[in-house]
């Protein structure tokens, strides 16, 4: 007699997920090359930090000039960084973080997602231009996540 061992696996059905942060107001950039200084203006202005691009841009060059912080956001940050006071009085340290993600990190929705559903704005940044984003729409199957939408 023939005996054969047969296997059952039930696949996992994909669910759809959306974060969104509320009350995050946009900005638009007031330089052409100031898209890194609205970006830092609506990540502060979101902790309920009163900040302006112009404070941002001469924060990072000492005066009020249309330059771009570079092909990364590595002197955004440094212009993000440091003590502010929010509306209400408060002391807060700003420490940014930059995360470079690729295409081959399976890793790179899980660090997007946290942050947004800890109701911290991300920067999507490339070499050329950078944007704040609030929300996603992302579908997960498993522990394999395919992003459908962001809202930047």
């Amino acid at each position: 007699m023939l005996v054969f061992n047969v296997s059952f696996v039930m696949a996992q059905q994909p669910q759809s997920f959306s974060i969104d942060i509320p009350g995050v107001g946009y900005v638009a950039q007031k330089q052409s090359n100031w898209c890194w200084a609205a970006c830092n203006q609506i990540l502060l202005n979101a902790k309920d930090i009163s900040e302006s691009q112009d404070n941002q841009v001469t924060k990072l060059f000492g005066s009020r000039i249309n330059s771009g912080a570079g092909p990364n956001f590595e002197k955004a940050k440094l212009a993000l960084g440091g003590i502010y006071t929010t509306n209400s009085g408060n002391q807060v340290r700003g420490v940014p973080y930059v995360s470079y993600l690729s295409q081959r990190n399976s890793t790179d929705p899980f660090v997007i997602i946290n942050h947004l559903k800890a109701s911290i704005p991300v920067v999507m940044a490339t070499q050329g231009h950078g944007r704040v984003c609030t929300g996603i729409d992302y579908v997960q199957n498993g522990t394999h996540i395919q992003i459908t939408t962001m809202i930047c």
